[in-house]
């Protein structure tokens, strides 16, 4: 895995609608891309997570805090947490299957278009197509995926 410059911070545990997470200050939004998803490893209150800051606009994102991350550092809405974090240079997209391949290779444009998909778009669908286990399934979520790619402009 390869990881850039670490940055530690402390922040309050919040929660909007169903979600819960902290505010990354803006000085490290910066450093790391405005309005941009970023991929992240690191630890909150010494236990470690693989994230996604998500961008909120105005220079800052958010950095959400799962059910079960929640559960291991036993923390509730309004509780401090210490978060250390560094960006994840990482591929965190599966290959992509022959079948699939092929399927995007029919139509022009539509391998670029799907490669040109944000990481986590690519590795929901293709996470999403490996899990059926019938054949006929596949097949349809592969041309459902193509789809999807030409429809992308």
């Amino acid at each position: 895995m390869t990881v850039t410059n670490v940055h530690t911070f402390k922040s309050e545990l919040r929660k909007w609608g169903r979600v819960y997470g902290v505010e990354v200050p803006i000085d490290i939004s910066v450093v790391l891309g405005i309005g941009e998803h970023i991929p992240v490893v690191g630890r909150v209150n010494g236990a470690e997570f693989h994230a996604t800051l998500t961008p909120t606009g105005g220079a800052q994102h958010r950095l959400f805090v799962d059910s079960t991350l929640r559960r291991k550092i036993k923390s509730k809405v309004d509780d401090e947490l210490e978060i250390s974090m560094q960006q994840d240079l990482s591929n965190r997209v599966p290959p992509l299957p022959d079948d699939l391949s092929e399927a995007l290779n029919l139509l022009t444009g539509a391998r670029d278009r799907f490669e040109n998909w944000p990481q986590s778009r690519r590795r929901e669908i293709l996470l999403w197509i490996a899990e059926t286990t019938n054949p006929e399934t596949r097949s349809r979520r592969i041309a459902r995926a193509v789809v999807r790619a030409m429809e992308d402009t």
